[in-house]
Formats: structure tokens, sequence, C-alpha cells
């Protein structure tokens, strides 16, 4: 087994959006990949089983955000984030709370202290994403309970690079407009001697969707989002700094009906803005063998919501919630020997929210706080790692990290991972074991926030008495390798979790409320479990992915199964490629679900199946056009059925046209 090491070659960054660059690639279909063991492995290599979705298959599959990305990978369930316009996503079980959204290793601020909008995040300059399945905690810390994923940003080494997108798309007869959804995108890269500077905005816009356009009540909501990034730094083949600056705009509206006992029916309007700034500066050294990674990073997250019944002369409600997010993080990786890379770190962490509501009435304007008292944590941590390379064909990763939270104490997550390759020829076969501890305290959010809904007859209460979470993670996998690309792999999973905390209908509060209230609690035990297979084979210009997912979650205190986890889904594309030409045939098959009422009683969500088509022609001088149909049979949730909780999205049609240029570097020749 090939076991990477600092010496004699440039490690890719996990804190530099660099990290393509410094690290020579392999085949397309064997990257190099960092994040599940924080150091440089080839995919076929790696000790941590790992899944890719590279630049190229973004591009094909004309991805506007990172939502429409995780998508395509199998076993990810990408959904609209419950109670809260977005979309977020499940993992082996594990809701979005529980799996850690990375950006070229550094965390991203979640939306109100508690999920990542997948839909915030651009796609225009991202190289790959990388997904690392089960408890990750002693690597990663609180959140990675699930999972990691970890978007990788391009770096480009030429003098001159730039692209722009141009994308256009309607609901068909869902839309009132036409097109109804566009996309603006735009990137530059310049570079001279050791000096680089890179660009990027991103704004996307979407009318919206109703199932009668006409009526003043939409079903998907009208939105825009735009995002600005800006990196400037300094590097060489042994160094570099990094300065960041990243800005998300967004505003979102959504007209509804509202039925007001004894009065009828009125029109009401939901606006959400929301703003986002974020300055971080990072670097990595190497000496001789030895590398040191650190990152700054400093976020504030501001978003405003508004409920107003447009037919009072005044506004209902007015929100502001507010989080401050700092961390600083510092790596050390250090060879030992030949067959030791010891891994070492420390973070430090904190953050806090302010939620503070206005509420209107015919007599005036109610200030208050929404929070209980004041919401803040911080945190230290520390983590280790020996990458040890047993033998020729065996290597095993023994870690840990301990923390120390301002409010929950002191902590250690251990873990374990194993690889073993069975054998070199006809095919490579790797055998991987893993066992994670998992670790997670709750969010501010979930102790402190009252998500007064009054107007839709419920509200969520936080709890400031809830527990961290514990779980131990059990993953172990086969797969098989072939030259040209082909694969074939099987993997089982098995997730204990201790003090699962999730929502449950409170009728104490219910009835001193006058209003269906919820609020956060831990359950006792819970598992998650399952098995996931992947095949994938490439002849020529074809190119076919499948995967297959069983998900078996339980609350083993109630013995009832957990809510809006399917039991099984299947995913699979076809692909037909050559250098000027793409088409794409994607399917995903999803089966039922169960939906809980407010006493408890479980109710199925129908199974579905979806179908998209894609094609991409390539044109001389760097411009390509594309087009497609996604979810060709317009299966999409009926809204009348209140536990339906199939997407909301119907069929959607869209066309753009795309162009990539890049300047290459002089030669002595051509000088």
């Amino acid at each position: 087994m090939r076991f990477f090491v600092l010496c004699g070659a440039v490690t890719a960054s996990l804190f530099s959006s660099d990290a393509l660059t410094t690290v020579a690639m392999s085949e397309a279909f064997n990257p190099i990949v960092i994040t599940g063991t924080r150091t440089a492995y080839s995919l076929a290599d790696v000790p941590v089983r790992t899944e890719v979705i590279d630049s190229e298959t973004l591009a094909t599959r004309h991805v506007r955000d990172v939502a429409e990305a995780l998508d395509l990978v199998p076993g990810l369930y990408v959904r609209a984030t419950h109670g809260k316009e977005g979309q977020s996503v499940l993992v082996q079980g594990f809701d979005s709370d529980r799996v850690l959204i990375l950006v070229d290793g550094r965390p991203l601020v979640a939306s109100t202290g508690a999920t990542v909008d997948l839909t915030q995040i651009p796609v225009s300059d991202i190289e790959r994403i990388e997904v690392v399945k089960g408890a990750t905690s002693a690597l990663y810390g609180t959140s990675a309970m699930g999972g990691v994923i970890n978007i990788i940003t391009r770096q480009s080494s030429a003098p001159l690079s730039f692209s722009l997108e141009a994308q256009g798309g309607t609901w068909g007869d869902r839309s009132e407009t036409h097109p109804s959804v566009y996309r603006l995108a735009s990137t530059l890269g310049l570079k001279h001697d050791n000096l680089y500077l890179k660009l990027n905005a991103d704004t996307r816009h979407d009318s919206g969707f109703s199932d009668d356009p006409e009526a003043f009540a939409l079903i998907g909501q009208e939105s825009t989002r735009s995002n600005l990034k800006v990196e400037s730094g300094w590097r060489t083949d042994s160094q570099q700094v990094a300065l960041l600056y990243e800005r998300l705009d967004e505003e979102k509206y959504r007209p509804s009906m509202l039925f007001v006992a004894g009065i009828g029916y009125r029109e009401q309007v939901w606006t959400e803005d929301v703003q986002s700034d974020g300055l971080g500066l990072n670097g990595s050294h190497r000496f001789g063998t030895q590398e040191l990674r650190w990152r700054i990073w400093q976020q504030d997250y501001a978003a405003k919501t508004v409920t107003d019944t447009l037919s009072t002369a005044f506004t209902e409600d007015t929100r502001r919630a507010d989080i401050r997010y700092r961390d600083a993080e510092v790596q050390w990786n250090l060879p030992l020997g030949d067959r030791h890379l010891i891994t070492l770190g420390s973070v430090l962490h904190e953050e806090s929210l302010e939620q503070t509501k206005a509420k209107g009435s015919a007599t005036g304007t109610t200030l208050s706080n929404e929070l209980e008292e004041d919401a803040m944590r911080n945190n230290v941590e520390f983590f280790a790692q020996d990458d040890w390379n047993v033998g020729e064909d065996t290597e095993l990763l023994p870690g840990i990290r301990w923390q120390n939270d301002s409010d929950f104490g002191a902590h250690a997550a251990p873990k374990i991972n194993l690889m073993h390759i069975l054998a070199h020829t006809p095919y490579q076969t790797n055998l991987r074991l893993g066992v994670g501890a998992g670790y997670r305290v709750p969010t501010l959010k979930e102790r402190y926030y009252s998500f007064d809904q009054s107007q839709h007859s419920y509200m969520v209460i936080g709890n400031p008495e809830l527990k961290p979470e514990y779980s131990t993670s059990y993953q172990a996998g086969v797969e098989f390798l072939a030259p040209e690309g082909s694969s074939l792999g099987v993997n089982l999973y098995y997730n204990d979790i201790r003090d699962l905390i999730d929502t449950a209908f409170n009728a104490t509060l219910t009835q001193e409320n006058g209003l269906n209230t919820y609020n956060y609690q831990n359950l006792e035990h819970a598992v998650t479990k399952g098995a996931e297979l992947s095949f994938n084979y490439r002849a020529g210009p074809w190119r076919f992915q499948s995967g297959y997912t069983y998900l078996k979650a339980t609350n083993e205190t109630t013995g009832k199964v957990l809510t809006e986890r399917p039991e099984h889904q299947a995913k699979a594309s076809l692909e037909w490629r050559d250098k000027s030409t793409s088409f794409v045939l994607l399917h995903q098959q999803q089966s039922k679900e169960q939906v809980a009422d407010d006493n408890g009683d479980l109710h199925p969500s129908p199974a579905y199946g979806l179908w998209d088509i894609k094609a991409t022609w390539k044109l001389s001088g760097g411009f390509e056009v594309f087009g497609g149909v996604e979810n060709l049979a317009d299966i999409h949730r009926d809204m009348d059925e209140l536990y339906d909780v199939r997407p909301k999205e119907g069929r959607f049609a869209y066309m753009g046209i795309r162009l990539n240029y890049t300047a290459s570097t002089p030669t002595k020749e051509n000088k």
C-alpha cells in the first residue's frame, strides 16, 4: 500500500483552496482526497471510505448549488429543511444537524444556529466534493456524528483563467413567468510569480411555482441568492498564505392564504433577508518532511424574517437572528520513520446567538428577546492521529479528540480505522473497517430559541436542560477496483445513539399556550443500521453509476421507526461522453417513509421515482451549450395530503451557455 507522507511531495492542504494544485493528480477516477484522514491519499488507497463528486460531473449534470450536487450521491437524502425554507442532507439516518459541512476544511455557519442550507452554497468554483459517512468526531468534533462533507474549491495555476455561465429555466405550467429560474455565474483567476487572486460571483433567482400560478399563494417560494468570494495569497512549493472574504445575500418571498376562524382566508406574506460576511486567514508551511497548517476565521450571519397579513394595518411578526462565529485551528503533520505519520491539532471556537421579535397589533408593537437567557458557548479541542503503515498491505489509523465545552465540560471521542488490501490482481480488493465515537453538544437554537409560529397554530420551544448526544459508529466495507475505473463495493453500517435530540409534542405546554407546542427532548436510545451497495462501470464513452441504500432507523425506547427516513433508496446514471458531447440519464427511486402526527401516530408518505435527462455540447473557443429536463414525469407532492413529504418541485426544463478560458503558461521557446 502506498503510504503518503510529506517527505518529497507536496501535501494537499485541508485549510487552503489550493488542494488540487499541490498534489500530482492520478487518473480522473482515482483522485487525491484528504477529508477522511486530514492528509493526502489517492481515493483507491485511502483507509477511510470516501466518496467523491468531481468538477466534471458537476458540469455535465449542470449543477447549480451544493444541494443538487449531493443529491447525486447514493445514500444521501437531500430534502427540504423541516420548519424552514432551504435544503439539507440526511446521512445513514442522521439528519443535517449531525452532518458537518466544510469548505476547504472550514466549518460552515448554520442558519439560525442549526442546519446549513445547502442551497446557499454555489458550485461555480468547486473542484470536488468529498463525502465521509459515519462518526468522525475524533477528527472533526461535535456535529460530525453522521459524517463529514468537505467542499474543495478550485485554484488555478495559470496566469489568467475565467469562466462565465448563464442559465434559464421554467417550471412549466406551474410558473407565472418564463423563464422563472435563472443563474449567472463568473470566476476569475490571476497568478503572477508567487502571488495569486481569485474572484467568484454567483447569482441564482427563482420566481417560485404554484399549482395555480394565477392564485396569490406560492408552493415554491420566490428567492434570490447572491454569493461573492475574493481570495488573494502568496504561495511557493513549500509555503502558502491566503486572505479570504465571503459574502452571502439572500432574499426569500412566500405569499400564502391564511385561514382565520370566523373570518375566512386572508392574504399573508412571509419574507426573509439574510446577510452573511466571513473573513479569514489561512496558511500552510512545509519544513522538510513536516507540515504546519493553520487558519483563523470570523463570520457574522444575520437573518430577518417578516410575517405580514395584508388586510391589517400592522405587521404581525418581525424577527431578527444574529449569529457570531469565530474559530482558530492549527494542525501539524509529523512523519516518524517510514511507518508513522502523526497528526496533531487544536481548535478554539466561540459562537453566540441573539434573537429578537417585534409583534405588531392594532394597539402597537411589542419588542421582546426570544431567547430565555444569553445564548453563547465556547470550547477548546485537541486531536491526535497516528497513520500507521503496519505492513505493505495494511494501514491502521487510531485517533482521539478531546474537547472542553464551556457549558458541558470535557469529553474524549476516540476512533480507529483499518484498511487491508486483500488482493492486487486482477482487481484491487480493499477491506475497510472502522469504529468511531460520535459526540454532539446541543446547539444554541435547541437550548434557547423559541420558534413562535402562532399564525400556523404551532410553536417550538428550546430546552436549556438538554444533554449532549453520544454515538458509536461501526463501518465495514469491501470494494473491488478495476484499472479502467470500474468498481463494485458494499458497506455495512451500525450507529448506536444515546440521548438523540428530537422535537416532541408537549401536551402540558400545548394546554398552557393554547396552540400546538413542541420542544426539544433527548430520546433515550436510537439505532440506525443498514447497507450501501455501489456499482460503477466504464467502457469507452459509456459510464454507468448506481447505488442502493437500505436504512433501518428506530427509536429503541418506543420501538417505533424514526420518521422521514425512507427504508430503501436507489440511484443510477447512464452517461455517454466524448470530447465534444455528453448525454446523461439519471434516475432516483425512493420507498415510502413514515410521518408522525401530533399524537405520535405514524402515516406513510408515498414512494416515488424521478427521471432526469441532460445534454452538453462543446463548441469552439471554449463555449458550451447545455440543457435538460428534470423530473420528466412531473412527480411531486400533493399539497392537499397532510402527510405527503415528497419533493414540492415538479418538472423543470432549462438551457444555458458556458464559457471557459485558461491562458497557457509561456515557455522559454515561445516567450
